[in-house]
């Protein structure tokens, strides 16, 4: 599973460098009636790979409390409206940034770190757990991308 879930973000890295060759207009198109478009939904990931990296993982083997977390509408609607006026390059450099940055952490956990119980509010999990919850949220995927009719593909 721990080789899963880092294979899992080393996917979305390479799927990520696909999205370079959309042309301007599918990559700001919205991929379907009331849903983001691609550029809004890599750049929700700016924020919330950034608060991983430094809100979560940091904190992930002390003692310290977690910072809860925030709300999550209003972050997400802001990361869209910055992904709206931000160049794709800039948007799709900064997720794969902080993806190799979230793949290097997970290659220096222990077996016994992947089990460690984790408190986050009222909730307890361990961070093998956490991390297979927070890789639900993933990119999309290459399917949506192609039934939208978007060519990513060399």
């Amino acid at each position: 599973m721990i080789n899963t879930l880092i294979e899992h973000q080393r996917l979305s890295i390479t799927f990520a460098e696909t999205l370079q060759r959309l042309s301007e207009d599918d990559w700001r198109r919205k991929i379907a009636p009331d849903k983001w478009s691609i550029a809004e939904i890599m750049g929700h990931f700016r924020f919330w790979d950034a608060f991983l990296l430094t809100k979560r993982v940091p904190f992930f083997f002390t003692t310290q409390q977690f910072e809860p977390s925030p709300n999550v509408d209003l972050i997400n609607e802001q990361s869209a409206a910055y992904a709206r006026v931000t160049e794709k390059d800039k948007v799709l450099a900064e997720f794969i940034i902080h993806r190799q940055q979230i793949v290097e952490q997970l290659l220096q956990f222990s077996p016994q770190q992947w089990e460690k119980m984790l408190k986050i509010g009222d909730t307890e999990l361990t961070v093998l757990h956490y991390f297979i919850i927070s890789s639900q949220n993933t990119p999309p995927s290459r399917n949506v991308v192609r039934r939208e009719g978007m060519n990513a593909n060399p």
